[in-house]
């Protein structure tokens, strides 16, 4: 077993292809929301399944690849890290986002006071990456790891704090809440920081995702999750308490994140063999930050078919056609990636690509 395990340290391909698969339910999620206008739990069941777990599952995934040893972080190191941040998902962001608003006749520099609306991922990302780097450096500072893990508990439980503080929740709908998405940093903070703990004791996590227990508890507690949230969006039979609406909802992320995860996770074989869909999923997720920054220009109105995806087997339907019109959006902007890619300084200066040595 612990062979297996180091084994498994070395070749993370199928963590890729994780990040591409919450990539695909991303565009697929606006796809049902924004193009076809499928906004209720009523209209589509997929993708109100899909949006309990999509977003942890790229916050999870975004930790696991941010983390290094803090022992490893050299001054020049830092720098040339967090320029490519800025570049990529500060500049990047700001570029994609004003062309956005400007092909929609709508305030080019609207973020400035109204905040970055759809493109709020890269922002928060941002910021995580900051607050995890601070506490990398913190920890070389006093010579311990342990101040990394205690600072990331610290900053994912004011997440739960905040339930209690309404002090937290008016600095959220400040304007420079807004702008920041001070909500998303800290809602989602918690599986970032998961990431980096599944990064960091890898082989702790990479035995528990092997256990027979954990998959078949993340199983029968997201699907009962799910009917306790479905049967009360239903019924309504009686108000639940804040505390048990607020206790399902963080438990079915969960379950549904660990789901998906140790699925790819068993599933190693598959993709180191090189299969066309693994291939294919793994490239997606090395392109999520192209993909995202341009998706949103290509999304077409197909609200003229609610007629025929809310009637009969939504399930079928729904994917069948959202999975199809997705698949079409991201081929089209990893087509439009690789051109602006050609360019190595566009490379850089949208997608913080570290330009070739000279």
């Amino acid at each position: 077993m612990n062979q297996r395990i180091e084994e498994k340290t070395g070749r993370l391909r199928y963590f890729d292809a994780l990040r591409g698969f919450s990539m695909i339910f991303v565009v697929f999620s606006h796809v049902m929301v924004l193009s076809m206008g499928l906004t209720d739990v009523k209209d589509s069941m997929v993708n109100w399944v899909t949006m309990t777990f999509r977003m942890p599952l790229f916050f999870f995934v975004s930790g696991f690849f941010a983390y290094r040893v803090c022992t490893r972080w050299t001054a020049s190191l830092v720098g040339d890290v967090i320029k490519r941040k800025i570049q990529a998902q500060i500049i990047g962001t700001i570029v994609f986002y004003s062309l956005f608003l400007f092909c929609h006749d709508q305030e080019v520099f609207y973020w400035l006071h109204g905040g970055f609306g759809a493109y709020w991922f890269t922002i928060t990302l941002f910021q995580m990456f900051m607050i995890f780097l601070a506490l990398s450096l913190l920890s070389r500072l006093f010579c311990s790891e342990h101040v990394l893990d205690i600072g990331l508990l610290l900053v994912s439980s004011i997440y739960f704090l905040s339930f209690g503080m309404p002090a937290i929740k008016e600095f959220w709908a400040s304007p420079l809440g807004n702008i920041l998405s001070c909500e998303h940093v800290i809602t989602y903070f918690q599986f970032f920081a998961l990431g980096i703990f599944c990064r960091k004791y890898w082989n702790k996590s990479a035995y528990l995702l092997t256990k027979d227990w954990l998959k078949t508890s993340s199983i029968v507690i997201f699907a009962a999750c799910l009917i306790v949230i479905k049967s009360n969006s239903y019924f309504q039979i009686f108000p639940p308490p804040p505390i048990l609406s607020k206790s399902v909802s963080i438990l079915v992320r969960y379950a549904g994140l660990m789901v998906v995860v140790s699925f790819f996770f068993n599933k190693e074989k598959y993709f180191n063999e090189g299969h066309l869909t693994g291939s294919l999923l793994e490239y997606i997720g090395r392109r999520t930050l192209d993909i995202y920054l341009l998706h949103y220009f290509f999304l077409p109105n197909l609200k003229f078919l609610q007629p025929f995806l809310t009637t009969g087997n939504t399930v079928i339907i729904q994917l069948f056609i959202g999975i199809t019109v997705s698949a079409a959006i991201i081929t089209l902007c990893l087509l439009i990636s690789n051109v602006l890619r050609s360019s190595n300084f566009l490379a850089s200066w949208l997608f913080g690509v570290k330009p070739p040595p000279k």
